[in-house]
């Protein structure tokens, strides 16, 4: 069943992704640019996506009936990665400080075993002390509510799988520089 224009308001500030003072000013706003006339949600999901006030994620999350999660603790959802190497993990952003960052969650059994989740604390704060910037920086275990993520650094670009399906090769002067940097980080990784 379609999400209606009042249900997706009320999982718009269920979600956390907005108060209900802001959704009646948008609601407003909508209507005098004669959006959000139909029952149907997805033009008015549309005009928020346009104007910035939600992700193509969240509206798309928020017009399948559900309010989420987009927050964990000071960590605001924006995306899911569908494909690839990151397939699941959720790009998000420090709230405080507005810096981009990815959300690994942890799942099963073993999140709730304290010995597993104590290692996975140790190796996170092992791995947060490591900083070379060839290295994707991980910053610490987090938990909100029950579940538990890996917070690390949003990497941006394509990964050296995805450059060579482009390309097919790589120029010789760029494929030494890439095994260089892989080897230091390496080296960085093996002190």
């Amino acid at each position: 069943m379609a999400t209606t224009n009042e249900q997706f308001w009320h999982l718009a500030t269920k979600s956390g992704l907005l108060r209900s003072e802001r959704c009646k000013t948008l609601a407003k706003e909508a209507k005098k640019h004669d959006v959000g006339a139909s029952v149907h949600a997805s033009a008015l999901a549309e005009w928020l996506v346009a104007n910035k006030v939600l992700t193509r994620y969240q509206a798309t999350v928020l017009l399948s009936g559900s309010p989420g999660p987009f927050i964990y603790g000071d960590y605001l959802v924006l995306d899911r990665i569908a494909k690839g190497r990151l397939k699941g993990v959720l790009r998000a952003i420090h709230r405080p400080t507005k810096y981009k960052v990815f959300l690994r969650l942890l799942a099963g059994p073993a999140t709730e075993d304290p010995k597993a989740i104590k290692a996975v604390a140790e190796r996170t704060d092992a791995a947060a002390r490591i900083r070379y910037d060839r290295l994707s920086h991980c910053y610490h275990l987090g938990t909100h509510k029950r579940r538990k993520f890996i917070v690390c650094e949003a990497l941006e670009g394509r990964s050296l799988s995805e450059e060579l399906a482009r390309k097919r090769m790589l120029p010789a002067a760029e494929a030494c520089r890439i095994a260089s940097h892989c080897a230091q980080a390496l080296a960085e990784l093996d002190e």
